[in-house]
């Protein structure tokens, strides 16, 4: 093929591609990859970020409406159990199916085929199915597949998750890809073949999707694009057998992707369709369990969001300690001065400024007295009862505070006798 892509017929305006798989497959280098194919990505692109500092190629909106959706029903992101097709497309959703046409239509350009990721997609396929059928598009699938252990231990580095979690996660993720794009045109590439030898999976692509490659913006995003920095980790299929946290039907999954990846089986074939089923059905009776550790992750998120709470006004404290035992310590200097110069200490300084010692001393009792009923009020605080052992790292607190008494108790005799 030449490097001039042909005009897409104005018929294929009513063409989507929707790119589906899991969060850390490489579904963001292999959006990148479908502008070869003269895809319409949007132009209102996520930008970069520490998470991926050569873009998520997402369209902000539809991510913002994904999440919409997601949080009418309790959930997120992150969330294992998948929500019931019926509840995606009923009533509880038809606000957002009329925001999310509208959408679209805005999106889709005469004479371009517009593409959409976000790995949210895989868990509402339901939903964007029917707005699809609204307003009469032709939708093509793209499955991004990648090892679950290199997924897992790119989730350990970002968010923190547990391998089990990410495996379930990965699972839901891909069997739900595989359920609802069936009967569609799709094409299942796998990540590390794609960054091993890519313009084979370009052309993959252009073939299964129905598009004009252009090969030499292919083999510019091959050489510029696709560099070893996109990929910390690389786990092969028999890794999976290693490593105990896999669940045997994450590794089976796993098997049926990388067949599918490799041509080496249909997705219409008998066998996978059966294993598919086989898959979901296991992945299903599980439900309970994933709800219940929904719940789990819900009450661990608010206690978190307490934590850090709690750190920050353990952290603000801290430096209020700070300060007032600054303050206490210029407090305890002036009293001791005060009280040299009320027992006619020898001559110097304090002694000659004694014809002002009366007021001074009066400010002094009355700071003494302020800060004596601030230490009082502070004590009784609840603050000060939930970073009770913050002061042991203020060893010089006790000692300042004896002192202030101590002041106090000689000025006071002083001045009333």
């Amino acid at each position: 093929m030449t490097g001039q892509q042909p005009p897409i017929p104005a018929s294929e305006s009513r063409r989507i591609v929707v790119l589906l798989g899991m969060h850390r497959c490489g579904t963001s280098a292999l959006t990148r990859g479908l502008l070869t194919l003269g895809v319409d990505l949007g132009d209102s692109l996520m930008p970069p970020n520490e998470g991926n500092r050569r873009g998520y190629w997402e369209d902000t909106e539809v991510v913002a409406l994904n999440d919409q959706l997601l949080a009418r029903f309790g959930h997120s992101w992150h969330t294992i159990t998948s929500i019931p097709d019926e509840q995606l497309t009923g009533e509880a959703t038809a606000d957002l199916m009329l925001e999310a046409a509208t959408l679209l239509r805005r999106k889709l350009k005469e004479g371009r085929v517009f593409a959409m990721k976000d790995p949210r997609m895989a868990r509402l396929l339901p939903f964007w199915k029917a707005v699809f059928a609204h307003l009469c598009l032709d939708a093509a699938y793209v499955i991004a597949v990648r090892n679950p252990v290199s997924v897992a231990a790119s989730l350990r580095r970002r968010d923190s998750f547990p391998a089990e979690k990410s495996h379930y996660l990965w699972q839901g993720h891909m069997l739900a890809a595989l359920h609802h794009s069936a009967g569609h045109a799709r094409v299942i590439v796998e990540y590390d073949t794609l960054m091993a030898d890519p313009l084979p999976q370009l052309r993959r692509l252009a073939d299964g999707l129905g598009l004009p490659l252009n090969v030499e913006e292919a083999e510019r995003y091959a050489r510029d694009f696709l560099t070893e920095e996109l990929r910390h980790s690389t786990f092969d299929a028999e890794d999976l057998r290693l490593e105990r946290s896999v669940p045997q039907e994450v590794t089976v999954a796993h098997t049926l992707l990388h067949r599918l990846a490799q041509d080496e089986l249909s997705p219409e074939a008998p066998a996978a369709i059966a294993t598919l089923a086989s898959l979901t059905q296991a992945f299903d009776r599980l439900r309970p369990a994933f709800t219940y550790m929904g719940r789990m992750d819900r009450a661990l998120g608010i206690l978190n969001h307490q934590v850090e709470e709690q750190a920050h006004q353990i952290a603000t404290l801290t430096q209020s300690l700070s300060t007032i035992d600054a303050r206490a310590q210029m407090l305890v200097h002036e009293v001791r001065i005060l009280n040299d110069v009320l027992t006619e200490a020898p001559a110097g300084p304090e002694v000659r400024a004694a014809p002002a010692a009366t007021p001074q001393l009066r400010q002094g009792l009355v700071n003494a007295r302020r800060l004596k009923a601030r230490l009082a009020a502070m004590e009784n605080s609840t603050s000060w009862r939930i970073t009770r052992p913050l002061r042991a790292f203020f060893q010089s607190w006790p000692m300042a505070r004896r002192a202030v008494h101590l002041a106090l108790s000689v000025l006071t005799l002083r001045m009333l006798g």
